[in-house]
């Protein structure tokens, strides 16, 4: 990575390695990228964090035979705390918005958006987040599930 900040810097790109699930954000992978931020002061790299490490519970996907009880270990919820996310919002540049179900009341069973868009506004978040859809998938139901997200989150923005 060290050998690409130079031409990050004269891209003017920022090279974001995802911190999704199994990894969660108090982790040596994490941490090595953050200290390397730190080291080299570069704005050329940060974090792409994936909300899917915030989820709570698990998914029903829709696949006949599905058993909660019987997902394996790394396929269960991470619930990384929104204190680890406030500590790392400093060097995160991207908002991977992952979901997999917003009901028609704009409720989230399995990601706390409530609690993240909190965090990205306490914290002065003014990044981009990119809305990335894992629920079941039948025709139509990935473009009425993100405008649901797009809704929900921007009730949650308004009401904060």
């Amino acid at each position: 990575m060290l050998r690409t900040l130079d031409l990050a810097a004269e891209l003017d790109v920022v090279i974001c390695p995802e911190i999704h699930s199994p990894t969660p954000i108090k982790h040596p992978v994490t941490q090595n990228y953050i200290e390397f931020i730190e080291r080299t002061g570069t704005g050329h790299f940060k974090l792409m964090i994936d909300t899917g490490i915030f989820q709570t519970v698990v998914v029903n996907d829709g696949h006949p035979g599905f058993d909660p009880d019987e997902v394996p270990p790394f396929l269960q919820p991470l619930k990384v705390p929104m204190s680890d996310l406030a500590e790392v919002l400093p060097y995160t540049g991207f908002i991977q918005a992952k979901f997999f179900e917003i009901d028609g009341n704009l409720n989230d069973l399995h990601i706390p958006w409530a609690d993240i868009v909190r965090t990205l506004r306490d914290g002065g978040y003014t990044g981009w987040l990119s809305s990335e859809y894992e629920g079941r998938r039948e025709p139509y139901r990935g473009r009425e599930q993100v405008r649901r997200q797009h809704a929900l989150i921007r009730s949650l923005e308004a009401a904060l």
